[in-house]
């Protein structure tokens, strides 16, 4: 005569589940992106400052197309706040937003658009 499964292995098993669950609900959250780098903000805010200097002298200057190269991962997200950037059109993620604006002050971890 056969027995059925023992506590132990449907508590096994309970736990599989639970971990492969875990894991796609980490997963799903985003909780292994990528961090960003110190560097890669203030590459950003370097590229603020730059623009700010330019429209000094040609307040006309459009600095989206190369605030957007500085601002971008290589993923295409914005550096300050994991958005994807858009070239031309469409919206600019915090950190492109602050650096075509000329505002080095607005180029950090976590800042709203300016």
């Amino acid at each position: 005569m056969e027995r059925g499964q023992s506590s132990l292995e449907y508590l096994i098993i309970l736990v599989a589940v639970l971990a492969s669950a875990s894991f796609i609900i980490l997963l799903l959250g985003g909780s292994f992106t990528p961090e960003v780098s110190a560097s890669q903000i203030a590459a950003c805010r370097q590229a603020a400052s730059t623009c700010q200097s330019i429209k000094l002298a040609n307040p006309s200057y459009d600095c989206i197309p190369f605030c957007v190269t500085q601002c971008s991962d290589a993923g295409g997200k914005d550096v300050v706040d994991r958005q994807t950037t858009a070239n031309g059109g469409g919206s600019l993620g915090a950190g492109a937003s602050c650096c075509a604006a000329g505002k080095p002050q607005g180029v950090y971890s976590g800042a709203p658009r300016c």
